[in-house]
């Protein structure tokens, strides 16, 4: 008899070491990368995680500005790109193009806000598209900042537009918000109400020479 139960003991023990371990909390808030790579187009400069490439899509005229992938994309996609049939869900990237007003996305930024210490649009419905659009008048350009199911990186990333000129921020102005690990980024750009602060400083602190410095086309 004892055997017996000393059996059962021994098969509970085994039996309970093979369960899988316990699931992560589900909506949990994804990491704030630690470095950034900072980078440019046209006169606007910003930050992005440093592993994401930068593709300039005026010299990548097939590649498809997909938005379920890690990347910045510069300029407009080409009318021949390579995309696929079907995109699966959405995750952090960036597009930013020239802004024109009969693009699809252009027209979704009704709400005043403002970006980079300049006026601008923004898309009221940021978390039904879970992309945050932001059209820039004055500088003639349009933010595409996509997310899965938390805009912190991608309003982190807003939070690093910097442009010259009158209103606008330089790369080294302190002024404005920062965009500090779990911001919220540029104010009122894909929020729910108010507008935005005169910019934002580097979330990262003064950064090294090594800018990548883009065209636009």
């Amino acid at each position: 008899m004892r055997r017996y139960l000393f059996a059962v003991l021994v098969l509970a023990v085994i039996g309970l070491g093979s369960l899988p371990a316990a699931a992560p909390a589900q909506g949990a808030r994804p990491a704030s990368p630690r470095a950034w790579q900072r980078a440019s187009y046209r006169s606007l400069t910003f930050q992005v995680p440093a592993g994401w490439p930068v593709h300039d899509l005026a010299s990548e005229p097939r590649r498809c500005a997909r938005l379920d992938v890690h990347a910045v994309y510069l300029g407009r996609q080409g009318e021949h790109a390579a995309c696929p049939a079907r995109a699966v869900g959405r995750t952090e990237a960036l597009q930013i193009e020239p802004l024109d007003n009969r693009r699809p996305a252009a027209p979704m930024a009704t709400r005043a806000t403002r970006l980079g210490g300049e006026p601008a649009r923004t898309n009221p419905t940021a978390d039904v598209e879970r992309a945050i659009v932001v059209a820039i008048d004055r500088a003639g350009l349009l933010l595409t900042a996509s997310y899965g199911s938390d805009p912190t990186v991608a309003r982190h990333i807003l939070a690093t537009v910097r442009l010259p000129g009158p209103g606008g921020s330089g790369p080294d102005s302190g002024s404005g918000e920062t965009g500090g690990s779990g911001g919220t980024g540029p104010g009122a750009a894909g929020g729910s109400g108010g507008t935005g602060g005169s910019g934002a400083a580097d979330p990262q602190g003064p950064r090294p020479a090594g800018t990548k410095y883009w065209g636009g086309s």
